[in-house]
């Protein structure tokens, strides 16, 4: 053949031009806000993160040290870690994977928590870049709407449900990842290897992390088990493959039953008032997916609920559509299926589990388990939708998520701020040797909400000398003294010149209390004006009579910042009846500006009738430590609780 003559077909140099930077633009736009956003979400980690355990950790000190100190009412010697409690539930989680290794990393890290936060962050990466590779390999390229995964998990609102929630949470939302990544990119015949890893991680999803994995494991369980059923009768040589998947559902079936084995509800929380409060919480999860704020501030609930359930039954519709048409596809088509419902299931759970506790509970707290909602939709739509709608579906997702960008930032961004105020005078209170009772009652609310477990914990860190107690000497003690006290009504004292009524309130004068009628679910009451000005630190002692179980919120202001918001709140769980508490209000070190101002006291969230019996403000006074006269009972401070005293 005479190659010199045929005809050369050549591409004109403005074609290749317009047709290279189009290609690129996909992945230059998501892999460069992946960097970005990952950037900054490090960069805060980095300024923020305590060197000592957060929220949920500190139940774990006395195993995690190894050392804890006499006083420790539930202990009689020094713990070691068994497999009893490796087990045991904490709350109405099993979670003994993420247990091990929390030993281990504290045992070689010396308990110093900052890598793990840095974990967390990774994880979140991870997480991120695992859909943005998935969703490459379903089309072949990335494309801009694949912005929607680094959009998704790696705002700063995320703080709540990736750090209090902490390392089980992470562990079983990379776990839901990995499962995701896998079957979306299934292709027309199961092979062993990949039916291998699925039955792996669906037999371990119950027990990686929190209770999502029961869900995911008992839904993909059934899975496994129609696939064995459906590739034993038609497939030619299946039987192999049958019996894989078939042990697989087994084992996931044995895992879930020692699951279930003992197991029992938390007490803490109550249970739901009705099937409309349960599937209104459910809603309140499955919108967090757009971000905590994002869904409750930027887009509100009127939207955020509906949007969300919306999407998530059309794109089930879809899938259901695709599963019948097109029958070459219907493994990977009824693992998809499988999976968006079993994260339906965890939705629907939540609001069963936790609607008794109130509107607002999930703000920010399951905003990661909601998260793949919106990411396997996003899947579901590349591989079932029509061309033009899919792309008009998944860019409004992406529109969306930019529409909640500045509330879900502006919500991490004030979190992960305050909280290396915190870091910052927690270190130095260490550092000048305040003892352990003192920073307990400082810091209670910061790094866990609730005293006894805080404080404790904190005796566990400081007797294994691990983190910054590693060269601690106590060397300061904090007298309290009062600046202002409620006198007693019915005493010669007006009702009215004790508290003011600033918002649906009515005062009345009681045997030896404060009546304060609630008639709407804001009632608030102002405090007397006390000069607090050069205060350091100042405390709260209150002895109030509630009608039901609801929040007491202490709010304050400073000279930066006159007036009453959720940043400067003080928040406190009550239950009915009598409530003796006693937390600090305000530290100048943190909020690094003076108070000022009116105190506002909201006694509750539902209307009643509330009896304040006491009500004082304290101011601390540090003194050497051998001169010290108080002998308070830490057990008179700090008490079990749930959420007794939660800062924002």
């Amino acid at each position: 053949m005479d190659t010199a003559s045929a005809p050369t077909k050549t591409i004109a140099p403005s074609t290749v031009s317009r047709k290279v930077p189009l290609a690129l633009l996909g992945p230059v736009l998501v892999w460069g806000l992946t960097v970005a956003m990952a950037g900054i979400l490090w960069a805060r980690i980095y300024q923020a993160a305590p060197s000592v355990p957060y929220w949920d950790e500190w139940a774990w000190a006395p195993w995690l040290t190894g050392s804890p100190p006499t006083q420790v009412p539930w202990l009689t010697g020094p713990p070691s870690p068994t497999w009893k409690w490796v087990w045991e539930q904490h709350n109405d989680h099993r979670i003994p994977v993420a247990k091990l290794f929390l030993l281990a990393f504290h045992r070689l890290t010396n308990g110093d928590s900052r890598l793990l936060w840095f974990l967390h962050g990774g994880l979140l990466t991870l997480i991120s870049t695992g859909f943005v590779l998935t969703a490459r390999r379903l089309r072949g390229r990335i494309i801009w709407t694949d912005a929607l995964f680094p959009l998704l998990y790696l705002h700063l609102g995320h703080w709540e449900s990736t750090f209090s929630c902490g390392t089980p949470g992470l562990f079983t939302a990379t776990h839901g990842a990995l499962l995701a990544w896998t079957l979306a990119t299934l292709g027309p015949h199961l092979s062993e290897r990949r039916a291998i890893l699925i039955g792996v991680l669906a037999a371990i999803a119950p027990v990686v992390g929190m209770g999502v994995g029961l869900f995911l494991g008992a839904v993909l369980g059934v899975w496994l088990l129609v696939t064995a059923v459906t590739l034993r009768r038609g497939r030619p040589g299946g039987r192999r493959l049958a019996a894989i998947c078939g042990g697989f559902a087994g084992c996931v079936a044995l895992v879930l039953a020692v699951y279930a084995w003992g197991w029992q509800r938390d007490p803490r929380h109550p249970p739901g008032p009705g099937g409309a409060a349960a599937l209104t919480a459910a809603l309140e999860v499955a919108s967090s997916a757009f971000g905590a704020r994002g869904a409750l501030d930027a887009l509100g609930p009127d939207l955020s609920f509906p949007a969300i359930g919306a999407f998530v039954l059309v794109s089930v519709g879809l899938l259901l559509w695709h599963w019948w048409h097109r029958p070459d596809e219907r493994l990977r088509t009824g693992a998809l299926l499988a999976l968006l419902g079993s994260y339906v299931a965890v939705v629907l759970g939540m609001g069963w589990g936790r609607s008794g506790l109130g509107p607002g509970y999930f703000a920010s707290r399951y905003a990661v388990h909601a998260a793949p909602l919106l990411a396997l939709g996003y899947l579901a739509w590349e591989i079932a939708g029509p061309r033009f709608v899919k792309r008009v579906v998944q860019g409004l997702l992406v529109a969306v998520m930019v529409f909640t960008a500045h509330a879900n930032y502006a919500d991490g961004d004030a979190f992960y701020r305050k909280l290396a105020r915190v870091r910052r005078a927690f270190n130095a209170d260490v550092a000048r040797g305040l003892p352990i009772d003192d920073l307990a009652r400082r810091y209670d609310g910061y790094f866990l909400p609730g005293g006894s477990y805080f404080r404790y914990g904190l005796g566990n860190w400081q007797a294994a000398r691990r983190s910054v107690f590693r060269d601690y000497r106590p060397g300061l003690a904090q007298e309290w003294t009062t600046v202002w006290q409620m006198p007693q009504p019915g005493l010669g004292t007006e009702p009215g010149s004790v508290l003011l009524p600033f918002n649906q309130v009515v005062l009345f004068a009681a045997a030896g209390a404060l009546g304060v009628e609630a008639t709407g679910e804001d009632p608030s009451l102002l405090l007397p004006s006390v000069d607090l000005a050069t205060a350091r630190l100042v405390l709260m002692r209150i002895e109030i009579v509630a009608p039901a179980r609801t929040k007491l919120q202490v709010f304050h202001s400073t000279a930066k910042a006159p007036g009453f918001s959720a940043e400067r709140c003080t928040m406190m769980s009550l239950a009915e009846g009598l409530n003796r508490r006693r937390v600090v209000l305000f530290d100048s070190a943190i909020a690094e500006e003076p108070l000022v101002g009116p105190i506002r006291l909201d006694p509750g969230m539902v209307p009643g009738r509330y009896l304040i019996r006491e009500l004082a403000l304290e101011q601390a006074v540090e003194v050497p430590q051998h001169s010290s006269s108080r002998s308070t009972p830490a057990d008179v401070i700090f008490r079990d609780g749930f959420e007794q005293n939660r800062r924002p």
